[in-house]
């Protein structure tokens, strides 16, 4: 077999599985569709729920503080102290989990001092309060993190070579699923 008769027949074998994916994936919004047409939540052939939304916020956010300190802008990164308040929903709240991506917790406390466990993965951060918080009650927590050249939502404008006197900029821009690059939050 010649060179060519070998990337011939792997660029079909790539090409026929992208036509299956694709075939695949077709049919299975299709009977979605058709589910959700029907007024049915969900596709009785996959058992995956028609509708989209986004998760529902576990407490009643009252007010988010942030704290930043940026001790050099030219490095892209913060420090920052950040404290929620929130009010609990009907149930006890055992845990509370928010959006953090690429974030560095240093450390995690409820509003009087005391230090909270916590799980982050790099993308979710669960915290687990000491006693589930009783329903229908005022909390919060503080959260000291440092965030290093966030992908997305805050953006640096800086000096360079090509622009030496350009002024210094940072700026947000807070869409959805954005801000967890640089705060710790639910964002959807």
């Amino acid at each position: 077999m010649t060179r060519y008769q070998i990337l011939s027949a792997l660029t079909l074998l790539v090409l026929s599985h992208a036509a299956v994916g694709l075939e695949q994936t077709d049919r299975i919004r299709s009977q979605a569709a058709a589910a959700h047409a029907d007024g049915r939540t969900f596709d009785t052939a996959t058992g995956d729920d028609v509708r989209h939304f986004p998760p529902d916020p576990q407490v009643d956010f009252r007010h988010i503080q942030l704290d930043m300190r940026f001790d050099d802008p030219m490095t892209k990164s913060f420090a920052c102290t950040e404290t929620i308040t929130f009010r609990t929903r009907e149930l006890p709240l055992p845990r509370l989990t928010l959006d953090a991506v690429d974030v560095d917790i240093q450390r995690i406390s409820d509003l009087a001092g005391s230090a909270l466990t916590f799980r982050y993965d790099g993308e979710r951060l669960t915290i687990r309060f000491a006693e589930a918080l009783a329903a229908s009650t005022d909390g919060g927590v503080r959260i000291e993190y440092t965030c290093r050249d966030p992908k997305d939502g805050m953006f640096f404008v800086l000096p360079d070579d090509a622009y030496p006197d350009r002024p210094l900029q940072v700026h947000t821009q807070g869409q959805t699923e954005s801000n967890r690059h640089w705060f710790i939050c639910h964002d959807h």
